[in-house]
């Protein structure tokens, strides 16, 4: 499936358009795995941080951008929208592992019609 261009100066008016370019921004099988690794990771350091030490923030903040942004440079080919939209990436990152986690398409009410939904998170036939 062909992608859609995104201009950089392009804003997002709601969480639901930026969980359709988000979408499209992850199709790449490997990207969404070192997305949920990153998030994973990075939200057990997190944990880690609050509970046992601040030391574990960098680490939350290393191995979570880390792992996503080697699958957007690496496989897919493309600019995170992390800096521009910090809260809806890592809002985002979560619904994604969430998706994986419960195998379903749990989320396709945020998502785009059928017809333009990426491959991936379709419901199957």
């Amino acid at each position: 499936m062909p992608r859609r261009k995104v201009k950089e100066t392009n804003t997002f008016s709601d969480f639901r358009d930026f969980w359709r370019h988000y979408l499209d921004q992850h199709q790449h099988p490997i990207n969404q795995n070192l997305h949920i690794v990153g998030t994973l990771c990075g939200s057990v350091c997190l944990f880690i941080a609050i509970m046992v030490s601040i030391k574990w923030l960098l680490a939350a903040i290393f191995l979570g951008y880390g792992f996503a942004w080697l699958g957007h440079f690496l496989f897919e080919k493309n600019k995170p929208l992390t800096i521009r939209y910090p809260v809806w990436s890592i809002l985002a990152d979560h619904l994604l592992v969430a998706q994986k986690v419960l195998r379903a398409s749990t989320f396709d009410r945020l998502s785009s019609s059928p017809q333009t939904r990426p491959k991936q998170f379709s419901k199957p036939r």
